[in-house]
C-alpha cells in the first residue's frame, strides 16, 4: 500500500481547485431536528466499520445534537447533510462543526463524519463525492476553510484517493496504540 499511497500524495501536491463557487448538491438536504435516532442508527453502521475506540452512545448523540442545529435563540455551530434512501433510511450523511485550532482565533468548518451506507456504495451515483461537494458548499456559505480527512482502517487507500481528487492535501494523521502496536 505504501507505493500506491506515495503516488496519491505526489499527485495531490498538484491539485488545482475548480474556479468559482461550489454548487449545492440537490441530492443532499439538511437534517431535521427530530431525526436524531435515524442519524444515530446510520452512525452505528459507520462505527461498526471504522471506530478506532469504544463507542459512547451519549457522546455520539451529543455530537448529533451539536451538528444538526441550534436550539431556538442559539447560534448554529454545525450541520448534518443527508441523502435519503428510497426505503426512508439514510443512504449517506455528513456531519460538520465549526472549530478552531489551538493557536488561532480564526474559525474553520471541520468534517466530523462522512458515511455512505454499504448498500449505496455502488451504482451510477457517487454518494461520497456528493457529501464532499456539500461540505465544500457549506464551508463557502460559512466563509470558512474546510478541514476533512480519512480516519479509517477499512478501504483507506480508496477513500484517500477520492478525497485527494476533490480537496487539496495538507497533512496526515498517524496513530500509535502502545503495546498493541497496531490500529
Amino acid at each position: 500500500m505504501s507505493a500506491a499511497l506515495a503516488k496519491v500524495i505526489e499527485r495531490s501536491w498538484t491539485f488545482v481547485p475548480k474556479p468559482g463557487p461550489t454548487p449545492r448538491p440537490l441530492s443532499i438536504r439538511i437534517a431535521h431536528p427530530d431525526e436524531g435516532d435515524k442519524i444515530f442508527a446510520s452512525l452505528m453502521l459507520l462505527a461498526e466499520e471504522n471506530a478506532l475506540a469504544p463507542v459512547s452512545e451519549a457522546r455520539v448523540r451529543a455530537m448529533i445534537d451539536r451538528c444538526r442545529g441550534p436550539e431556538p435563540g442559539k447560534m448554529r455551530d454545525g450541520v448534518i447533510g443527508i441523502i435519503d434512501a428510497p426505503d426512508g433510511r439514510i443512504a449517506a450523511t455528513v456531519g460538520i462543526v465549526m472549530s478552531q485550532w489551538w493557536y488561532t482565533n480564526a474559525w474553520h468548518c471541520e468534517e466530523v463524519w462522512g458515511f455512505v451506507d454499504p448498500l449505496h456504495r455502488s451504482g451510477k451515483f457517487n454518494y461520497a463525492k456528493a457529501l464532499i461537494a456539500f461540505s465544500k458548499w457549506w464551508s463557502e456559505q460559512m466563509g470558512m476553510p474546510l478541514i476533512m480527512g480519512v480516519l479509517s482502517t477499512h478501504r483507506t487507500l480508496g477513500k484517500i484517493r477520492l478525497y485527494a481528487r476533490e480537496v487539496p492535501l495538507v497533512g496526515a494523521i498517524f496513530m500509535w496504540r502502545g503495546v498493541e502496536g497496531r490500529v
